[in-house]
């Protein structure tokens, strides 16, 4: 017999998170500690996690395949916007975008995202520690440093600018964040001084989530766990004792969001 929605308990809606970005986005999702599956297991049962990351990939480039991403997914709850490292890439490089340039891309990026989500999450670049970059860089491509920290503070200004004068739009300034956690913020990189470690992608997925918690206090699993199931009464599934018994502390586990 083929489904209709008669035969549903209710009709659950997902909601869609999606995370877009340069390769501090596609590596959240390559390693096992990355911050796209930490914030995939969290919201599992509560939430679907979209990545849409690209390694090399400047604000321009992004821009450019937006439509077709947004095609494929089709309307998200929220996006979470992470751009910025490669465009500030020194004039010369494949992947640099002057920062008016920036600006105006990542402008068209927001009002594009805007036309199919209720909120965007813009995050800050990590700092790039600049003499072990440099390092990395000769050893692993034979050539100079194309990037560094202070040329990427006024792509910083732009990001916090935009995400200011937006509506709709929330920042969550990991570069800030990193720093407090650790002032040699190496501690928190790979050894490129340009990538996320462990440690990093743990306090980048932990604000992310923290946001979401804020902005989405609605959000929780659809569906009881089997144990909250009556078996000689499944029809009548809800989650409600669940999150009650969640909230309350007395099924010995955290609540579910």
């Amino acid at each position: 017999h083929c489904w209709n929605s008669s035969m549903s308990v209710f009709t659950p809606k997902y909601p869609k998170i999606l995370l877009l970005g340069d390769s501090h986005t596609e590596d959240g999702g390559f390693y096992e500690f990355g911050w796209s599956l930490l914030l995939t297991k969290h919201f599992t049962r509560i939430a679907d996690v979209f990545n849409r990351g690209y390694c090399g990939y400047n604000a321009a480039w992004i821009n450019h395949i937006l439509p077709d991403i947004l095609f494929d997914i089709g309307a998200v709850d929220v996006v979470v916007l992470n751009i910025g490292c490669n465009d500030s890439a020194y004039t010369d490089t494949q992947v640099a975008v002057p920062l008016s340039e920036f600006k105006r891309c990542l402008i068209e990026i927001i009002s594009k995202l805007k036309s199919c989500s209720d909120h965007v999450i813009l995050v800050t670049p990590p700092p790039i520690v600049d003499e072990v970059y440099m390092s990395y860089s000769k050893k692993a491509y034979g050539v100079e440093s194309e990037r560094d920290n202070a040329r990427l503070q006024n792509y910083l200004d732009v990001i916090r600018a935009v995400a200011e004068a937006g509506s709709a739009c929330t920042l969550y300034d990991l570069h800030r964040e990193l720093l407090l956690q650790d002032a040699d913020v190496s501690n928190l990189l790979l050894d490129d001084g340009l990538h996320l470690n462990q440690k990093g992608h743990r306090i980048l997925a932990d604000g992310v989530i923290k946001l979401l918690q804020g902005l989405y206090p609605e959000w929780k699993e659809k569906f009881a766990e089997y144990d909250f199931i009556d078996r000689h009464d499944f029809r009548t599934i809800s989650v409600e004792r669940q999150w009650n018994e969640r909230k309350q502390g007395t099924d010995g586990k955290n609540p579910p969001f």
